[in-house]
């Protein structure tokens, strides 16, 4: 009773137990090499390498292999690299490739596979290499294709895979060191991660594209840049076919480069207005139509050239403004428009553009205010805007854009002062026009003055010429000694900021008191007033009439003090101590020369 109850409990375990799956991997590999007696273990280590009872390596290039590879294949789950490349292997790759969850590579180039490439594929999350080159493969890549984040390097050049690549392939391009999708059919457009020309090359599109795409000299254009390409055809003089308009690079059928200046044939001859359907050039990158016979306004379009590099518009007649639309084109580096006849003003958006290195809006007739997002264009290492007609003020944020290496030129326009610190040299700044300024300013000699520090020239003037008393500030009338005329001077911003009446006129021969209104010079930096021509200076109670700390802000001199009888000019560090200082010294960047 005892041996039927052991054998009862022995049955039923055995009916209720999970069933020990066996793996056959030799089986897999004979059908593979067509041949039921071949075994894994008898083959090099470089062919097939056998652990724990499966097969983990199977690398048979060139090894002769015909037929097809056998849908059993996916039995091999703990295979990690499995290299089919170079043999005669026809039909198509099983879906069951995709239960081979460990590999990290496959390579089945250089065969003759067919049909589409397996949605399962997918499933291969551990693929640093994945070879399909050199096939018959056909249908499109699937978007499954994006599961792979770990894929290094994708080969699938020289099938006749075609259809749009999906956007999703761009979620393995960062870690794609080497790829390539050439030698296809591929319809544009591609996704904007595929960058590199020799990686996607030119693919033999044809009538599967659609009307989107034109098919010539056994290349696939997009027919919309042909299009575009056509309506500047008819502006120009030098061509009727439009893939010879200037110097033309294209990309997965789109147009990338279009130059009609620096070109190895002849030059675009073009003369009227910018096509309206320029924005269609979506994927265009570099645009140069200087030095050509363009006119008209520049159209809303361009604002859609969201990849566009590098524009050279400039040395032309386009007229109008800028339109506003410009600020769209987020990646242009480089912008020239100079020379030509915008007006109006520089639109807002121009803040967009934060990739701009060079803004070259000289010599046109804008007009109104810098706008103060100019400020957003952190990247800029040359702006000029000289030769326009633009007014007001330059906001200081401008400051927060130019350094050392900054080339800025805002010089012949209307601007008014105030103006930033930043914009601290002549040559910067150059001639502005100020009769729109208000009251305050004189325009005098073609330049912009504050008419109190003008003031305070002339009041110099009359204390070292008493003959001089009928000057007035009226440029063509000046009666005796103009007030530019008192020793060597500098301005800035209709400013004075250097008096220097040592190496100065005769007209610096001061007899008389320093008027008290010198604190209303509050842009000065430099002040000498001491000897000229070896004739002491008898200046009486030179801040007699000036209250302490009067001086501090404009001149930034120390707080007066009692003169004594050896010294010209001697600032004080306080209210009651006096120092003198000797010939050539300098305090706070003012020059104070003792007799």
């Amino acid at each position: 009773m005892k041996k039927i109850f052991t054998i009862f409990i022995l049955l039923f375990a055995a009916c209720t137990t999970e069933p020990v799956e066996v793996h056959d991997d030799n089986a897999v590999l004979q059908k593979l090499f067509n041949d039921p007696t071949i075994e894994c273990a008898e083959l090099p280590d470089s062919i097939c390498v056998w652990e724990n009872g499966r097969i983990t390596r199977l690398n048979c290039y060139n090894s002769s292999l015909t037929g097809g590879i056998p849908e059993n294949i996916g039995k091999l789950t703990e295979l990690t690299q499995l290299g089919l490349k170079s043999n005669d292997l026809k039909g198509e790759i099983p879906e069951s490739i995709g239960n081979l969850i460990n590999l990290t590579q496959l390579s089945l180039g250089n065969d003759s596979l067919s049909g589409n490439i397996p949605e399962s594929i997918g499933k291969l999350k551990k693929l640093t290499l994945l070879d399909l080159s050199h096939n018959q493969l056909s249908g499109s890549i699937p978007e499954a294709i994006g599961e792979l984040t770990a894929l290094h390097t994708f080969l699938a050049d020289s099938n006749n895979l075609r259809g749009t690549i999906s956007d999703d392939f761009c979620t393995i391009y960062p870690n794609l060191g080497n790829y390539d999708l050439s030698g296809n059919q591929f319809c544009p457009p591609q996704p904007s991660c595929i960058d590199n020309k020799n990686n996607i090359g030119d693919q033999n599109c044809d009538n599967s594209c659609g009307d989107e795409n034109t098919f010539l000299n056994d290349h696939c254009y997009f027919t919309a840049d042909l299009s575009v390409l056509g309506a500047f055809v008819k502006i120009s003089s030098a061509t009727e076919d439009s893939l010879k308009l200037g110097k033309q690079e294209w990309h997965a059928g789109r147009l990338e480069i279009l130059d009609c200046y620096w070109q190895d044939d002849e030059i675009c001859h073009l003369a009227g207005d910018i096509p309206a359907e320029l924005g269609n050039l979506s994927a265009l990158k570099y645009l140069d139509l200087q030095k050509s016979s363009l006119s008209g306004a520049l159209p809303d379009s361009i604002g859609s050239l969201t990849k566009l590099e590098y524009l050279y518009l400039q040395d032309n007649s386009i007229s109008g403004s800028l339109p506003e639309t410009i600020g769209g084109m987020v990646n242009l580096k480089d912008f020239s428009i100079a020379n030509n006849q915008l007006s109006g003003s520089i639109p807002e958006s121009i803040g967009n553009l934060t990739e701009l290195t060079n803004l070259d809006l000289q010599n046109n007739k804008l007009t109104g205010e810098l706008p103060e997002s100019i400020s957003n264009l952190t990247n800029l290492t040359n702006l000029n805007i000289s030769e326009n007609q633009l007014d007001g003020s330059i906001p200081d944020d401008i400051c927060t854009i130019y350094s050392d290496s900054t080339d800025m030129d805002v010089s012949n326009n209307k601007f008014c002062p105030p103006l930033p610190d930043c914009i601290d040299t002549p040559d910067l700044l150059g001639y502005q026009e100020c009769e729109d300024c208000g009251e305050g300013l004189t325009q005098v000699n073609g330049y912009c003055y504050l008419e109190t520090d003008l003031d305070l020239l002339q009041i110099l003037i009359v204390n070292s010429n008493p003959d001089s008393l009928n000057i007035t500030m009226d440029a063509d009338t000046i009666a005796g000694v103009q007030p530019l005329e008192l020793g060597i001077q500098e301005w800035r911003a209709s400013r004075i900021e250097i008096l220097d009446c040592f190496w100065g006129s005769e007209y610096c021969n001061l007899s008389s008191e320093l008027p008290t209104a010198i604190s209303n010079l509050d842009s000065l930096k430099y002040l000498d007033l001491s000897n000229i021509g070896g004739k002491k200076q008898k200046l009486i109670n030179i801040f007699g009439n000036i209250k302490p700390n009067s001086l501090t802000i404009g001149l930034k001199l120390l707080p007066p003090c009692p003169l004594n009888n050896n010294s010209f000019l001697i600032p004080c560090l306080s209210n009651t101590v006096t120092k003198s200082f000797n010939i050539a010294s300098w305090v706070d960047g003012f020059k104070f020369i003792s007799k």
